[in-house]
Parts: structure tokens; sequence; C-alpha cells
């Protein structure tokens, strides 16, 4: 879909919300970056205009979404909700798993540990039901089709006394896949994590894992928090690949970088994140990702300022750290970013 054709759906959208019961938003965003390197520098920016639709009667609720960039049309379901059941028909997004940073365990359009914007996560197309327990733990059943495979998944989340686990059993793209998750409260803090089995056609079962610490306090009289990461990345290279070989000589890796699956190379990270809110409409999060195999590594810096009641700015530093030749510095001779920098401006309507 155009810009014209999304502006075109513009006009519809508003004349149905005259006519009937229709709840209409979006936002137009800018974003721009510029990149600092030894070989000069780089300009990159760009517009996404989005329009959201929502109208319910009774149980019954119809969302719509068209944006200007990426996918776009985000959304387009029909969703039922009653009493203890939610069915969803059509394009949605869904989000499993308990990573902060990585997220082996949600392979439906992740987003990057470094995105800057994660407010839409992409749709997908799906039939999903979720039927609440009186306990209020819950089943949930999803059946995904997609162009480069369909996926059907069964979840069960239990929600305990003292803890809540979850076990996951799917059929994805032809690979069978089993995940248990949980999350721990430990005082103010909580401990959460996930382990994935994966079978494959050329490296038999493969293991990921994410574990992650949060703790939340108040620092100069300001909400504050903490957040510690580790990342088993079982298709990651153990050193550091040297040739594009070394890519066709890992298929399975490769193929989840293409899917969008994946957005990291190596075996095993960390991740580290500060955040803190010095004033009501200004968030600050400094944070740290670490390749513990070829130790390179990513620091950024991101601010979010809601300017005013229906504008937000947002200003993002990356800074890639380590030897060059690295993951984050210039893999495969390819230049190395010394510094990158992000605006995007939001107006929501």
């Amino acid at each position: 879909m155009n810009l014209t054709l999304t502006l075109s759906l513009a006009v519809l959208l508003c004349g149905a919300a005259q006519a009937s019961s229709w709840n209409t938003s979006g936002h137009v965003k800018y974003l721009g970056q510029q990149q600092f390197s030894a070989q000069g520098e780089r300009f990159d920016g760009g517009e996404n205009i989005r329009l959201n639709a929502q109208r319910a009667e009774g149980s019954w609720q119809f969302d719509g979404a068209a944006q200007s960039r990426g996918q776009h049309i985000d959304r387009l379901a029909l969703k039922y909700s009653a009493e203890q059941n939610l069915v969803i028909m059509g394009r949605d997004s869904i989000s499993w798993g308990h990573g902060l940073f990585f997220n082996p365990v949600d392979v439906f359009a992740p987003f990057s540990p470094v995105a800057i914007d994660t407010e839409y996560k992409p749709g997908i197309d799906m039939l999903y039901w979720q039927h609440v327990l009186d306990s209020g733990s819950d089943i949930q059943l999803l059946h995904v089709d997609r162009s480069d495979g369909n996926s059907d998944a069964f979840r069960y989340f239990h929600m305990g006394d003292s803890f809540d686990w979850t076990a996951t059993f799917a059929r994805h793209k032809d690979q069978t896949q089993v995940a248990l998750g949980w999350n721990i409260p430990i005082g103010g803090a909580l401990l959460s994590g996930d382990i994935l089995s994966q079978d494959t056609s050329s490296e038999g079962n493969v293991v990921s894992g994410v574990v992650n610490f949060q703790h939340w306090f108040t620092w100069l009289n300001a909400p504050a928090s903490i957040s510690l990461e580790y990342f088993h990345n079982g298709f990651g290279f153990k050193r550091t690949p040297t040739s594009p070989l070394d890519f066709v000589n890992n298929p399975e890796l490769t193929q989840r970088l293409q899917d969008g699956e994946l957005y990291t190379l190596g075996r095993d990270y960390s991740a580290i994140g500060v955040s803190f809110m010095p004033h009501p409409l200004w968030q600050s999060q400094i944070s740290h990702i670490l390749n513990l195999n070829d130790h390179s590594g990513l620091l950024y810096w991101q601010n979010t300022l809601d300017s005013s009641e229906n504008t937000r700015l947002n200003v993002t530093f990356l800074w890639p750290l380590g030897k060059g030749g690295r993951e984050y510095t210039g893999l495969l001779d390819q230049p190395r970013m010394d510094l990158q920098l992000q605006v995007q401006f939001a107006w929501y309507f």
C-alpha cells in the first residue's frame, strides 16, 4: 500500500467515524538517523503515517490499521470477547516469552534489541483462542498462516501463589518447539526466563534460553529500575564469522536472520539496562548489549519526552564498543560505525 492509498483509507475511515460508532486514531512520525564513521557521515530519514479504526458491537470488535511504511495493512481482525474467552480471526499481533532485550520464544515478528519504536508490533494472519480458567490460569491455541510456513501452537499459563509458569508446544514451519517459561517475584524484584528446545533438519535438537532480573526502586525521589539479562542463542556462531561461507554452513541461523526471528550472530550475550524518570514527562534509559563470544557490544542511550499532550520526541545515541571486525564493530570488512544519532518526532491524533 502506498502513501496515496493510505491517505485514501484515512478519508474513508473519517467518513465512517461520522456515520457510525467507529473509533479512529493514528499518528504521524518522522525518524531521522545520522551516522558517523571513518568513511564519512550518512543521513537516512522518513515518515510513517498510521491510521487505526475500531468498532465494537456487544461482544464483537473489529480492528483495522494501515500505515505508510513497513507492514502496510497492520491490523485487520475480528475479535470476540465474552466471559472467559477471547477469539481473534485475522491480522493482529501476539507476543510470547519473557525476554527483555532478547526473546527466543517470540518467533512472530519480534523487535530488534535496539529498536527505537516498539509502539506497534507487526501483525500476523492468525486464528487465536484464549480461555481463562477460574483459577486465573489460561489456555491458548494459535494458528498462524504465512507464505514462508504455517505455525500451530498450544500454550498453558499457570498462575501460582508464589510464581507463574508457562508451557508452550508448537509446530513452527515444520519444526517442533517446546518452551518453558517462568516469573518468580523476589521482594521488589522479578526473576523471569524461558528455555526453548527446537528440532531442526540439519542440526538436530537446538536449545536456546534467556533469563533476566528486574528491580524497581526510587532514586532522587523519582522511579527507576535496573534490568540484567543473559541470552543463549543455540543457533549462533561460537567464533566470529570471517567469510560469507560461514553463513552458508549455518543455514538454520541464516534462515532465522532472513525471516526476522533472530537479530544476533553469536552464541552468548549479556545485557544491562538502567531506566530513570527524572520528570513525569521524561524517561531516560541507558543500556549495554555485549556479545560474550567476540566481546563487541552496543551502548545506547534513549530519551523519551512527551513534549505535549499529543506529541512525543525520542532521541537515541548508539555507540559500538570493542575491537574492529566483530559483530557490532564492522563484521566482514563492513565500515565500522563510530556513532549513530536517531531522532523521532511523533504527533498523535
